[in-house]
């Protein structure tokens, strides 16, 4: 099931441009979208931090979500043949990469997380990245809700695809 194909996100305001949270970054669409093509075969099923006004999938994790209201502590039980965006609050992304991390190579259930951050290469984050992900560049900055002037202070952001490991004893 293809998020685009069945559910068009909304257009309304996101927290930042109603003067909200700055780490409330929807992912614009089109970006979303080209990720999803790239990286999400079949379709990414979860969008992993999200709200009800900024979800770019059926289900979001996040407040007022039926999924879990914080993807730090989604319980892995209730996961089945996930593919997860997630564009987490980026004054905070050490945590929701360990998370993505202990999410894909522990719950054999989970096919991706991919992630969607900036480019800090200097960051103790990064090199867990680096390690235990695959890094693709977005050259240029992104600009989030609300086109030219709203550009990312920084220069690059980069895509990190976390998938789960194929081991041979795993198919006997």
């Amino acid at each position: 099931m293809t998020a685009a194909a069945k559910w068009a996100p909304p257009t309304t305001k996101t927290a930042r441009e109603a003067g909200g949270d700055s780490d409330d970054r929807r992912t614009p669409i089109e970006l979303f979208r080209e990720i999803e093509r790239r990286w999400g075969w079949g379709g990414f099923t979860i969008d992993g931090a999200a709200s009800a006004a900024n979800r770019l999938c059926d289900w979001w994790i996040g407040p007022d979500s039926i999924v879990s209201s914080d993807f730090l502590s989604w319980p892995t039980g209730r996961i089945h043949a996930e593919r997860v965006f997630l564009n987490p609050p980026w004054g905070n992304i050490g945590p929701f990469l360990d998370r993505s991390i202990e999410i894909v190579h522990g719950c054999p259930l989970v096919e991706r997380v991919v992630m969607l951050v900036p480019a800090r290469t200097t960051m103790p984050w990064f090199g867990l990245a680096e390690r235990w992900g695959r890094i693709h560049t977005i050259e240029g900055r992104v600009a989030y809700g609300g086109g030219a002037n709203k550009k990312q202070p920084f220069e690059h952001s980069v895509v990190v695809v976390f998938e789960r490991r194929l081991v041979a004893g795993d198919f006997r």
